[in-house]
Formats: C-alpha cells, sequence, structure tokens
C-alpha cells in the first residue's frame, strides 16, 4: 500500500492564516510506502526573514492511493516561533 502525504504550513499574518511553504517542492508532496523507515517521511519548510514571533500551525493530507478519502486536513497544534517568514 502506498500514499501520497502532502504538508502544508500556516503562519498567522494580522488576523488571518496564509500558508507560506510552497507546493510542489523538491519533498513535499511525497509517495510513502507502508512501514517505518527513514525514507518515509514528507516533510515542509519555510525560510525565515526575520526572528519575529509568528504563530504557525501545519496541515498534513494523506491520500492513499487506490482508496477514497476524506479531504479534511485536520489542524496541528499551533506554535509561537521567533521566524517570521515575510
Amino acid at each position: 500500500m502506498k500514499a501520497r502525504v502532502t504538508v502544508y504550513l500556516w503562519a498567522k499574518k494580522g488576523s488571518q492564516w496564509v500558508q507560506v511553504n510552497k507546493i510542489p517542492s523538491k519533498k513535499n508532496p511525497v509517495t510513502v510506502y507502508a512501514g517505518g523507515g527513514g525514507g518515509k517521511r514528507a516533510s515542509g519548510s519555510v525560510s525565515c526573514r526575520s526572528h519575529t514571533p509568528t504563530w504557525y500551525h501545519g496541515q498534513v493530507d494523506v491520500d492513499i492511493i487506490g482508496a477514497i478519502d476524506t479531504p479534511n486536513r485536520p489542524n496541528s497544534q499551533d506554535v509561537k516561533l521567533n521566524c517570521r517568514p515575510w
């Protein structure tokens, strides 16, 4: 079994959440196979332009190839990091 995994990164700009990582990129989305292992990961990243504290959260979309799934992408817990992407 394999799945297509896409990672979305969001940062809070004022009162709005803005997607800050580019998709597609070299490692996002990625096709992964069932089981563990270091090569079976998807990641998302963004460069910092300043060290201003900024709120972030992520979403992971897992599409199992050959299966019907929901379009839901639940948010991770919000975290404040000293990294502003704009």
